[in-house]
């Protein structure tokens, strides 16, 4: 598939970041290097509104780093945005442009509204927004973007001067936080954020996504606080409740303490309890109890829309895309990938009654048949190891952890077996969860004996289950017996899990004569 490679700047209140990445027409994102200079200006802006000479030469240091990198790497796009520190600062755009001249494009200080489209843009290509519309929140160093839209796209924004590292520098005067620095956090939260609040509710938001470093890192310390699914998801889900608890462990500690907490950046510890104050107080007024996290955000967003990629016509086709993308990329078989995820959906339709399954299940299915010999790239052997790996680290866009490694499990076990507990993504997950992926697994394992030969020969199956038996008839040829004894070896699983035996038999379909 034709990708670009675009270089994405962002000069931000807390940070300045780099991404160089390949694009793809289906959005997919495929880092080719990152760099980050964390100067802290949104802070330093607020208390003297302006770039102070010292900070000024980091910034042009930093941009000359920058564009050796993009030299480097044959970049043919380059985009350059600044946020709300350089909105703020009265030399904001004298500095902007000094970049630029390095960068050799143009600096594009952008307004609140337009930083949130471009946010929105990574959220709409990174999160499944199923339900819609979707309320978002992104929270930088120097301001704080409400967002309201679904697939289709933006519907409503408002820019907030709420950023972390502006919080911290106006309003917190004590290390760790006294009782004192967190009521005029709070005040300050909820006098900026009632209207907003009030307009983005009657707008009736069905679901709430973060993006934004300080929530990136929250969300990861969360996580591996309670020992949940640690995966490449482009999205995680955390607890309001939790979070807010968080909140407050964070603001007891003083920053020497929060460095030491998996998952937290160093570089955020002065201004991560006012961070997540923020994100506790928005949820709670918008009366979420769940929140998903983006991995994606500003950077993303400047290189899709620099590439001019397209927004998904539907939620869902963003993962669909993002599977054959993938697979795309690791030359796969596709004949018989579709093939197999053909069978593998039969064979999940047809026992309805027997495993109960939903339809998250049978997407999850499909696209682990779609994957399951993407090993094959790096080598036959052990590919079913490799496909996993692949799985994890292939950029799949939309899932959350769980799903993504129900997907590494249907590729790592998909030859046959049992799946093993000492594999992380199988091992952390739920009973419950466990169970519905053995079954996927025990059909996916079905599903691809039916394709030992990889010709296709067995078009279609006939599956009836009683309490006594599951049977399979193939509709094949005679020719079809390698594929019959190969899923009939295959099918342990399938019985363990139906609790039955499973009996498959050829039901012969006559070859047309030839003239």
């Amino acid at each position: 598939m034709k990708s670009v490679r675009v270089a994405a700047l962002d000069l931000g209140s807390n940070s300045l970041s780099l991404l160089v990445a390949d694009v793809s027409e289906a959005a997919d994102i495929r880092s080719v290097a990152r760099e980050k200079v964390v100067l802290g200006l949104g802070a330093i802006v607020a208390r003297e509104g302006t770039i102070p000479p010292a900070s000024v030469h980091d910034v042009i240091e930093a941009a000359n780093r920058f564009r050796a990198i993009v030299d480097a790497e044959d970049v043919e796009i380059v985009s350059v945005c600044a946020t709300s520190a350089f909105r703020d600062a009265k030399n904001g755009t004298s500095v902007a442009n000094r970049v630029g001249k390095i960068m050799g494009s143009p600096v594009r200080v952008i307004s609140g509204a337009e930083e949130a489209a471009l946010v929105f843009r990574a959220v709409q290509a990174s999160v499944l927004l199923d339900p819609s519309p979707a309320a978002g929140l992104d929270l930088g160093g120097g301001s704080l973007e409400l967002t309201l839209g679904d697939h289709r796209g933006l519907r409503w924004s408002e820019s907030l001067a709420l950023g972390a590292g502006r919080l911290t520098a106006e309003l917190v005067r004590n290390d760790p936080l006294s009782r004192g620095d967190r009521r005029r956090l709070t005040d300050r939260i909820q006098e900026t954020l009632a209207p907003a609040i009030a307009e983005l509710k009657a707008r009736q938001p069905q679901q709430l996504v973060g993006s934004g470093g300080t929530l990136r890192d929250l969300a990861r310390a969360l996580v591996s606080r309670s020992g949940g699914l640690v995966v490449a998801s482009t999205q995680v889900s955390v607890g309001i409740d939790a979070l807010a608890q968080f909140a407050d462990e964070l603001a007891d500690l003083d920053a020497a303490a929060r460095v030491t907490i998996g998952g937290i950046d160093p570089r955020r510890a002065d201004q991560i309890p006012a961070g997540a104050m923020v994100v506790v107080l928005t949820a709670e007024a918008l009366g979420f109890s769940q929140l998903t996290v983006s991995a994606w955000g500003l950077r993303e967003g400047m290189v899709l829309e620099a590439a001019r990629c397209p927004a998904p016509d539907e939620p869902r086709l963003t993962r669909r895309a993002s599977v054959v993308d993938l697979a795309q990329r690791c030359n796969w078989d596709e004949a018989h990938a579709r093939h197999v995820a053909d069978l593998a959906t039969q064979l999940f339709d047809q026992t309805k009654a027997a495993h109960e399954l939903d339809a998250v299940d049978r997407e999850l299915l499909e696209y682990g048949a779609l994957l399951h010999d993407v090993g094959r790239h790096i080598a036959a052997e052990d590919h079913h190891k490799h496909a996993a790996y692949l799985i994890e680290h292939g950029g799949l866009r939309a899932f959350t952890g769980e799903e993504l490694a129900v997907i590494m499990c249907l590729g790592r076990f998909h030859r046959s077996g049992e799946p093993k507990t000492s594999f992380p993504p199988f091992g952390q997950l739920e009973n419950k969860a466990k169970a519905r992926v053995r079954t996927l697994i025990a059909m996916l394992q079905v599903a691809d004996g039916l394709d030992r030969s990889h010709s296709a020969m067995v078009k279609v199956i006939d599956v009836s289950v009683t309490s006594r038996l599951v049977t399979m008839r193939l509709a094949a040829g005679a020719e079809a017996e390698v594929e019959r004894w190969s899923a009939a070896e295959r099918s342990e699983l399938l019985a363990s899990v139906f609790e039955r035996p499973v009996k498959v038999t050829l039901a012969h379909v006559a070859t047309p004569a030839t003239a």
